[in-house]
């Protein structure tokens, strides 16, 4: 197949919620043209949810090999902080959706993770502190959660000026 099609193909399956095949067409696309990073996208979408999120790796390298100038590309840096987002690792997913956050194409994506990266940096369920047990929380930590959350918030606010969804559902 030729790569519009094995994309098309591969689409079409995820929506079908054929998950291993779609994974298997994206994996195919991008050992053809691994600077595809909507490709990468959705293969790191698939394999987080498949629980084989680490087989994004190789794909990284495939796409640095491609070109020197890689890392600097807005795409890869925005799938860099996905991946690292899904991975536990907040703060370093932030540095790579800040390199993207400028771009005309990956900009507004890269912005709305920072902002729920920024609200929920732990990723937790909302609410879940009533499953906590407040006992053993002490006064000094508290006090540091509440600062680091308020700081997060600040910071989501100015992010939130800079985000401008081109989406009907997202305005």
């Amino acid at each position: 197949l030729c790569i519009s099609s094995s994309l098309m193909l591969a689409n079409l399956m995820f929506r079908k919620e054929k998950y291993e095949q779609a994974i298997s067409l994206y994996r195919n696309v991008l050992e053809k043209t691994p600077d595809n990073f909507s490709v990468m996208e959705s293969l790191i979408d698939l394999l987080r949810r498949s629980g084989k999120l680490d087989e994004t790796t190789p794909f990284f390298e495939l796409a640095k090999k491609k070109s020197i100038r890689t890392p600097l590309e807005p795409g890869y840096n925005y799938c860099m902080g996905l991946y690292c987002w899904h991975m536990w690792q907040p703060n370093q997913a932030l540095k790579y959706f800040n390199k993207a956050r400028k771009d005309s194409d990956w900009g507004q994506k890269a912005l709305s993770c920072m902002i729920l990266i920024c609200l929920n940096p732990d990723n937790e369920i909302v609410g879940g502190e009533t499953f906590e047990n407040q006992n053993t929380t002490d006064a000094s930590n508290l006090k540091e959660k509440k600062e680091s959350e308020q700081h997060g918030i600040r910071t989501a606010e100015k992010l939130l000026k800079e985000f401008y969804p081109h989406s009907q559902e997202g305005q």
